[in-house]
């Protein structure tokens, strides 16, 4: 590769980033460290135009530094598709399993990657590449999603035929492309599959149920055993992940005895909402039942994010145990990826 195609590569990347809403300065910083003149760059477009600008005479060996860059930020990202940001539905003992998994193993081909353009199809799912650790096999699939994104723009960037000294502020909406990563997890240890929807952040929850139902369709045309609308209720681990002592609750929603549903987060100066005055006040007079949580694990480098998402309306039909299908979980790491998932699927 040379340098100019480096240069196109490491900012298509990057954008793919800022696109994902990952932090500039937190996240993205230390993996240009190298670079003491990038790391220091405070917005996104001014640091593509300093690495679109940059001649490879500046500094010795540039090429190489460049490439080894690159190949850092590659490694970055990979790790990130596979398990960060996800919306996930498990199924238990399904009799497709081994169907299912021989027509998945037919579509891997030598030297498959990830395909990062914002070219793609908005309504099917195309194979990527896959993915094995400890038994279980990931299978990526790339589609297109959108969004619109809301941006403030300056009055004075109008025509002249545009302006109005009324205007004190201008608004602009843009419709954002961008590659999302859903998976397909088969582990061989458990027999559970595992269907994950990219970029849970980003979208509205209908849109994370409809990405997991386009998956299930794609599947369901492989095997004859279909894989059912609803995976495994998730909802009773709500009240566990509200109980155990490890981990700060970041946000709870959750049902007193009288009936009034309440909802409280955790802002700065409190870790664990748990811990606040108020919440312990509240729990001293009150029985609560939890319907929706988010949690964080902090870890040594990086923070685990776990949020099971249900609502009143299921607490207050009182028929039975409510039914939650899915959750969302977002780390950087497979063991904690799946850890998360083996604690809130173990409930069900």
């Amino acid at each position: 590769m040379n340098f100019d195609d480096l240069k196109t590569n490491i900012v298509n990347l990057l954008k793919i980033y800022r696109g994902r809403g990952i932090s500039l300065r937190n996240e993205i910083h230390p993996l240009l460290s190298s670079f003491t003149f990038l790391d220091r760059i405070h917005t996104w477009s001014s640091l593509f135009v300093h690495i679109s600008e940059l001649e490879e005479d500046v500094e010795p060996d540039l090429l190489s530094k460049l490439g080894d860059l690159y190949t850092k930020i590659q490694a970055d990202f990979n790790k990130r598709v596979l398990f960060e940001d996800k919306y996930l539905s498990v199924y238990k003992g399904l009799p497709c399993y081994d169907q299912l998994k021989l027509h998945l193993e037919s579509l891997i081909s030598p030297d498959q990657t990830l395909d990062l353009s914002r070219n793609g199809d908005f309504k099917d799912h195309v194979f990527q590449a896959k993915q094995e650790v400890a038994q279980k096999h990931i299978y990526q699939f790339k589609i297109i999603r959108t969004f619109i994104l809301k941006e403030n723009i300056r009055v004075d960037a109008l025509k002249s035929e545009y302006v109005n000294e009324e205007y004190e502020k201008l608004v602009a909406y843009k419709e954002v492309r961008l590659p999302c990563f859903d998976s397909i997890i088969l582990d061989d240890a458990t027999q559970e599959i595992i269907l994950c929807a990219d970029l849970s952040s980003q979208f509205h929850e209908e849109n994370l149920r409809g990405a997991l139902a386009k998956l299930r369709l794609y599947l369901n045309q492989l095997v004859v055993e279909h894989i059912p609308d609803t995976g495994c209720n998730v909802f009773p681990a709500i009240g566990k992940l509200y109980h155990e002592t490890i981990g700060n609750v970041k946000n709870l929603s959750f049902k007193t005895d009288d009936g009034i549903s309440h909802n409280e987060s955790s802002r700065v100066g409190i870790e664990d909402l748990r811990s606040g005055e108020y919440h312990k006040g509240g729990i001293a007079n009150a029985t609560i039942e939890p319907y929706n949580i988010t949690k964080e694990y902090n870890l040594e480098t990086y923070k685990v994010l776990v949020t099971v998402k249900g609502s009143w309306h299921a607490l207050a039909i009182n028929t039975g145990i409510p039914n939650l299908n899915n959750f969302y979980v977002s780390t950087k790491d497979q063991g904690s990826f799946f850890k998360a998932i083996e604690e809130i699927v173990k409930t069900s």
